[in-house]
């Protein structure tokens, strides 16, 4: 259809009468004037999954979801429409992270009614159809002829302008989206993207993000002389820790919450596969000061000492064995590593009373590598590499030295 077509069709279009109802605002979810915080949704990633019905490498969000409603006011787009058939054309544009797929949702507009305080009046009962609606995915934009009645003119700066975007938006799930909306004089201008009047409003709609992290628990350690053998709080000591976390305000496509409590069934609904899944640590001053074999665990912290608390007798204090290979050579370089993963602990080292070998400084790095149960989804759960985890510092002897003379010409040292 040529645009001198269209044009003449959408002027060709009814005006319908305004009719009352109760404020939209409670279910805008996104605000496109920055007035208040944008709340777009943050989609997990690892529960995007391909459909046939969008462009190749995106992925459907916000299906079915009341929350991807956008909210503008019309401000000063308001030229030209004391006219008698002033038009303001309003295009809505999404950026390289997201494009449209399915039917094309109606522009709705109210304005707030000056004689019930809290109550909006509908200035295009029902909305208004896209002028493009059969071919905007194709597009990559919506465009609408906004043609109140004469009733409604001049129209308040407070006019909003609502566009529900559920069903209609797929993301590449490579970094958030959004998208901007701009007002035209002409429908030419509209069309082509150019000579928009000022005041364009943008905002992200679409957010994305990995649902289950590893989030390192830092700690600093001294080992104190005589030959820096021992650690200064005792023999069972952790050297830093890690939790696994599951984002709980993330979503699925759909818009529904994501399982949050962090357990083995919840993490393979979110397509972990633990049973595939590594831990494995490096230091720069090695393992060789607890024994290869028992010495490295991941255990529970005892808040009160700052020591290694583990239980296997007690499952609230489970321990995790950490080995060095099939012999668990003694006096390891490292990398240590854990079987299946725990959830959350600490390296621990439990260092012998007759321990000869030197504790080095240095700092002392966490790698955990998560298997995917449906290998086909495009973002598999996503771990962390060398990720700093704790450090080891030495506290040399102090010395005293006596005075070796006096008098008031002498500065002592």
């Amino acid at each position: 259809m040529s645009w001198k077509r269209l044009h003449g069709a959408v002027s060709s279009w009814g005006l319908p009468c305004a009719t009352l109802l109760f404020s939209m605002q409670a279910h805008a979810q996104i605000d496109l004037d920055g007035a208040s915080p944008t709340a777009a949704l943050t989609f997990s990633k690892e529960l995007l999954t391909a459909s046939t019905d969008v462009s190749q490498g995106f992925y459907k969000v916000g299906t079915g979801d009341q929350r991807m409603r956008t909210r503008a006011t019309l401000g000063t787009w308001r030229f030209r429409l004391s006219g008698s058939s002033g038009t303001v054309w309003i295009r809505y544009d999404l950026d390289e992270h997201l494009v449209f797929h399915g039917t094309a949702p109606r522009l709705r507009s109210s304005r707030p009614d000056p004689n019930a305080p809290g109550q909006t009046i509908a200035v295009l009962a029902g909305g208004v159809e896209a002028v493009n609606a059969g071919i905007f995915a194709r597009d990559g934009f919506l465009l609408f002829a906004y043609q109140p009645p004469p009733e409604h003119r001049p129209l308040p700066a407070e006019t909003t302008l609502e566009l529900d975007l559920a069903n209609v938006l797929a993301t590449s799930g490579d970094a958030d989206g959004s998208v901007l909306v701009r007002a035209f004089e002409n429908a030419q201008d509209a069309q082509a993207g150019v000579n928009a009047h000022r005041d364009e409003k943008r905002a992200t709609v679409v957010r994305v993000a990995h649902t289950v992290t590893v989030m390192p628990r830092f700690l600093k350690q001294t080992a104190v002389a005589l030959d820096f053998t021992q650690f200064r709080i005792g023999a069972r000591v952790p050297l830093g820790g890690f939790e696994i976390r599951v984002a709980g305000d993330h979503r699925r496509p759909d818009g529904s919450p994501v399982p949050s409590a962090v357990t083995a069934a919840n993490l393979g609904a979110l397509n972990v596969d633990l049973s595939a899944s590594s831990v494995s640590f490096e230091g720069e001053g090695g393992f060789a000061f607890a024994p290869a074999d028992g010495g490295w665990t991941i255990e529970n912290v005892d808040p009160r000492t700052g020591l290694c608390a583990g239980n296997p007798d007690a499952p609230s204090r489970a321990v995790s064995p950490v080995g060095f290979g099939a012999d668990d050579v003694a006096y390891p370089a490292g990398p240590a590593r854990s079987g299946l993963p725990p959830l959350a602990g600490y390296l621990c080292a439990t260092v012998p009373a007759d321990n000869d070998h030197p504790i080095a400084r240095g700092d002392y790095h966490l790698s955990v590598a998560f298997g995917a149960l449906d290998d086909t989804r495009p973002f598999p759960p996503s771990g962390v590499s060398g990720a700093l985890l704790g450090m080891i510092e030495h506290e040399g002897t102090v010395v005293h030295i006596p005075f070796l003379l006096v008098g008031a010409g002498y500065v002592q040292r």
